[in-house]
């Protein structure tokens, strides 16, 4: 890495160019201001016979206000970037273009000082070598130096990581960079921060549409061809006052495609009832106008596909751009957790519809900044920042995360275990011994009969309830844990957030029944990745409880516990009983199916006992319920552990990028 102070980032685009720095001991970079308080600067350059090349909305404003006598002496060169590997005109615009936008930095006192700098050139991924090595040459010609180029999708993906709108552990995984921008549509696979598959298509970008507003408006406004041609600036009005249109109504349609754009285009005229089903149509039938080839031409860059007389689909252009890189790269589409659009035309509605459509991807997969324009030359110029950061938060959390574990995480499961544990232990004994077997004990002893048979009425009761406990339980248990890991979760968000990092959040949305449609959870990652280990605790400890209250016979309650005693201690009286008329061997085979008078139950099934039988068993089923959740927790808090760790490696990882 250099050991420069500062960064300094540029994203040199077709339409506009943007320019940002960050220190390294800050992460998020600022945009440099160089055209008015404007966002980025237009990419447009102006050559004027015995004064000052101008450049960004200064060169745009100067050729839209002069007259026609002094257009003679302008060239206006807009949209250059993609051509400059092999239009000579359109590289020399490129390093007079880079030359004042130092020059223009040092008039407003912005000293960017690029040789005192590293200094980071976005490059689409699908760069061609002719194309990287023109553009290193044309910026140190112009005064930045030997500059590094990075892919423009690691400048989107770590301006969303700076922001915390990507946790590291995720931009480790499988994410998608559309890069839509105006003279563009680069595509990239992304796999532990790094471009692993890129394909797209430079021929088609946001230009077009410039030129299909340009037709639009013609269709409408005839009579400005003329106007156009007398004043010289046919090729103003489309690069730019046709742009400022589209890009108006990308805004618009984006908001609400009922809406019905009208425009005025300079002094020309005005653009009437532009909606978004007419957009469509004339997107789905383009042909390049006659103005813009000839423009190209003079530029000698290649038509390509465009110099077909056949109409083309701009929307299914998109689509076959998009789709032709997993079937001629060979991966998995599942693999893509995530999309990021970037560049100014991923504003388009039909960007995203595509998209979605394509991927099956959730809307909350789709990742847009507010500023989808500055996202890369902010990103690059933040990302040595980032790096230094995560190095040391690395470092920091891995010495800070056991004492933090320890204390605050495991109080959690301290403080709602014992709750949880009563509310069940109260409704199974309510369930199952208020409703059931009580009146089974009061019955018998009031009427008396065969132990056995008690005994079997018992194991009955008890099979008949299971199925209503082992609901209690699952519900109970899975609802639980559920909201421990929330509450998990979050405190260990708020702790990394204290410390400048985050794990993605979104909202929770639990059906009424839980267990019953677990599928259809919206979930956080970290949530889905415990999910199925909540699913298992409920089912391990559905099963434990089952096999201490019914055993395999139905019988495990009646024979062991309060309930086993009173049965011994009245089974007992009955041996002793008859031991006296037949003898003890005798008395013990007889004992179970003799049929016992009321008399000599009431003594073994007083008030008090059947009390003492309902607070014993009560007992047995929290103790049993207290060691099976610890078992479980302990599974679950190891699992959150190796989760909390791994995006602590994730953060070393980035480090490596």
């Amino acid at each position: 890495m250099s050991t420069q102070k500062e960064v300094l980032a540029i994203d040199f685009g077709t339409a506009n160019t943007y320019v940002s720095r960050c220190g390294l001991d800050n992460t998020k970079a600022s945009g440099i201001d160089l055209d008015g308080g404007r966002d980025g600067m237009s990419t447009a350059l102006l050559y004027r016979k015995g004064k000052s090349t101008l450049i960004g909305e200064k060169a745009l404003e100067e050729f839209g206000e002069a007259t026609p006598e002094e257009r003679q002496d302008y060239t206006l060169f807009i949209q250059f970037k993609p051509d400059i590997a092999h239009s000579p005109k359109a590289r020399q615009a490129a390093q007079d273009f880079l030359t004042q936008i130092i020059a223009t930095a040092e008039k407003a006192n912005v000293f960017l000082d690029p040789t005192q700098k590293q200094v980071l050139f976005g490059i689409p991924s699908e760069s061609s070598e002719d194309f990287i090595h023109t553009l290193k040459s044309v910026a140190k010609q112009a005064g930045f130096g030997d500059v590094e180029t990075r892919d423009e999708p690691e400048g989107a993906l770590f301006f969303h990581i700076s922001h915390g709108e990507i946790p590291a552990q995720k931009a480790l995984s499988g994410g998608l960079v559309v890069d839509f921008g105006g003279g563009t549509c680069d595509f990239a696979f992304m796999h532990r921060g790094k471009v692993q598959h890129s394909w797209g298509d430079f021929e088609l970008g946001g230009r077009l549409f410039d030129d299909l507003f340009f037709q639009w408006f013609l269709e409408q406004c005839p009579h400005a061809a003329k106007q156009m041609e007398e004043k010289g600036d046919a090729f103003f009005v489309h690069a730019y006052r046709c742009r400022e249109v589209k890009e108006y109504f990308s805004r618009s349609i984006e908001q609400d495609r009922k809406n019905i754009l009208r425009k005025k285009i300079g002094e020309h005229g005005q653009m009437q009832e532009v909606t978004w089903e007419a957009f469509l149509r004339r997107a789905r039938s383009f042909r390049l106008s006659d103005m813009l080839r000839e423009h190209w031409t003079s530029l000698q860059i290649p038509l390509g596909r465009l110099g077909q007389t056949q109409p083309i689909d701009l929307i299914a252009w998109f689509r076959e751009s998009l789709t032709q890189g997993w079937k001629e790269k060979h991966f998995d589409v599942k693999d893509i957790q995530y999309v990021i659009l970037t560049g100014g035309s991923s504003q388009w509605p039909f960007v995203k519809d595509i998209v979605q459509e394509e991927l099956q991807l959730p809307n909350e997969s789709l990742i847009r900044s507010s500023k989808p324009y500055a996202a890369i030359s902010e990103g690059l110029a933040a990302l040595p920042a980032l790096k230094i950061k995560f190095d040391k938060l690395q470092r920091d959390l891995t010495n800070e995360f056991p004492l933090f574990f320890n204390q605050e995480i495991k109080s959690i499961f301290s403080e709602k275990t014992p709750k949880i544990v009563q509310e069940i232990a109260e409704q199974i004994i309510a369930q199952l011994y208020d409703r059931e077997l009580k009146s089974l004990l009061e019955d018998f002893r009031q009427k008396g009969g065969a132990i056995a048979t008690l005994k079997k009425s018992m194991a009955d009761c008890t099979q008949r309830t299971m199925p209503a406990l082992e609901t209690i339980v699952q519900e109970k248990i899975t609802s639980f844990f559920q909201a421990l890991a929330v509450d998990v979760l979050q405190k260990t968000n708020r702790w990394l957030k204290d410390k400048g990092l985050s794990l993605e959040e979104r909202k929770l949305h639990l059906s009424e029944n839980p267990v019953q449609h677990m599928d259809s959870w919206e979930l956080p990652d970290l949530y889905e990745e415990i999910a199925s280990t909540i699913t298992a605790i409920s089912v391990v400890i559905v099963g434990s409880l089952t096999a201490m209250i019914s055993g395999g016979a139905g019988t495990a309650l009646i024979a062991t516990g309060p309930l086993g005693l009173v049965i011994g201690l009245i089974l007992g009286a009955i041996v002793s009983y008859l031991a006296l008329r037949y003898g003890t061997s005798k008395a013990k085979e007889m004992a179970e199916t003799w049929e016992v008078s009321p008399w000599m139950i009431g003594f073994a099934l007083s008030d008090s006992k059947l009390a003492t039988i309902r607070s014993d068993l009560y007992k047995q089923i929290a103790d049993k319920l207290t060691q099976t959740l610890l078992e479980a927790e302990q599974k679950l808090l190891q699992q959150l552990e190796e989760l909390a760790r791994n995006e602590l490696s994730a953060l070393s990882e980035i480090n490596q990028i």
